[in-house]
């Protein structure tokens, strides 16, 4: 099909437009996206739903601003249509089939990852690090940030595995390895593929640049949407004010609602970890709270209660305990003999405590 391109002047060069929309007295265009999904530009409370992931700040689920920083997020791919393509695990909401009971705990509730589905996130794992082993070979050396999540990812895996967990804990922890997986795959494609194109990047390029299967991001920079096009990202430009010129009428689309996200909280809740203006200059700090709350892992103390005053993000030294540590407290829990009463009291509520893994 030949695709009809219009291009609208930026000063220094003139994108094209594929599509085009209009909301709330703004302009978003997209020179390589045929859709235009809404930014999640109000004010909100960012924190983990019900299916252990954040909703409309979900960088695996959803464009977000663009920040220098965390630069590969543009390159996550995305979700494959097909559910019978090997990526698609990466975005599998963990049901109850796929949660096995201990067999030997005396604690209602605990299990373990089935083993065929932990093999196959293994199966996923053991081929990204052969393309990891590759880069470091060309490279010589990981980049730093590159190393970190690699190694995070490689711990998340082994957790899924070793550990007993409620299936809420178990969900968070498969949806944290997903994460992980998609970032370094994300970090690959942008050094490998796209941070060259950036280095010879020019704005006499006028062809059209094949668009990659990536998220792509939000920015109200022209120069920042041009680079990202002329890498082959996805990018959606937000215009503060009405075009100068008229868009053609078969250009413009309905902005893709969020409709397919969930923003139901679980029970019991996951905290706010940050509250943001839905604004391009804070997407940085979001993503940080967003990563670091990423890095920590939560289990549930039936036998302790909590304050109204909730949860601290930042715990003291008597919460830091280590994966070891926790691992064999539980096995400790599971040898106990039951309890000689048959009723049990259910408890008043929950604790929450943190477990920093590295």
């Amino acid at each position: 099909m030949l695709i009809e391109y219009f291009f609208v002047p930026l000063g220094f060069c003139s994108l094209p437009v594929l599509s085009a929309c209009e909301i709330e007295d703004r302009v978003i265009t997209s020179p390589n996206s045929d859709y235009i999904p809404l930014p999640p530009w109000h004010s909100h409370d960012v924190r983990v739903r019900s299916n252990q992931r954040f909703g409309h700040d979900d960088f695996t689920l959803w464009p977000q601003f663009y920040t220098r920083k965390y630069d590969y997020l543009t390159a996550i791919p995305l979700k494959p249509k097909d559910s019978q393509d090997p990526l698609s695990l990466m975005w599998l909401n963990l049901s109850t089939d796929d949660f096995t009971p201990h067999p030997d705990s005396t604690i209602k509730g605990f299990g373990c990852l089935l083993q065929s589905r932990h093999a196959e996130f293994e199966a996923m794992r053991v081929q990204l690090m052969d393309r990891v082993q590759k880069c470091s070979a060309n490279l010589g050396q990981l980049p730093v940030k590159l190393m970190s999540k690699v190694n995070t990812m490689n711990h998340t895996c082994i957790r899924m595995s070793e550990t007993s967990t409620t299936i809420q804990e178990m969900q968070f922890t498969v949806v944290e390895f997903q994460r992980y997986y998609l970032e370094v795959r994300a970090m690959l494609d942008w050094h490998e593929l796209f941070e060259p194109k950036l280095r010879w990047f020019s704005t006499a390029n006028r062809t059209h640049v094949p668009v990659a299967d990536t998220i792509g991001a939000f920015t109200t920079s022209a120069d920042t949407a041009a680079q990202l096009y002329f890498a082959g990202l996805r990018v959606f430009l937000i215009h503060n004010h009405k075009l100068d010129v008229d868009i053609k009428p078969h250009l413009r689309v309905d902005y893709l609602p969020p409709s397919s996200l969930v923003f139901d909280d679980s029970n019991p809740p996951h905290p706010t970890i940050y509250r943001t203006a839905g604004s391009e200059e804070d997407s940085e700090e979001k993503i940080d709270q967003i990563l670091r709350y990423s890095r920590v892992w939560m289990f549930y103390d039936p036998e302790s209660s909590v304050g109204s005053e909730g949860l601290d993000l930042i715990p003291n030294a008597s919460h830091l305990i280590t994966m070891q540590h926790l691992i064999a407290s539980r096995r400790a829990l599971e040898q106990q003999p039951p309890p000689s009463q048959t009723i049990r009291r259910k408890p008043s509520c929950i604790q929450k405590t943190h477990v920093f893994l590295y």
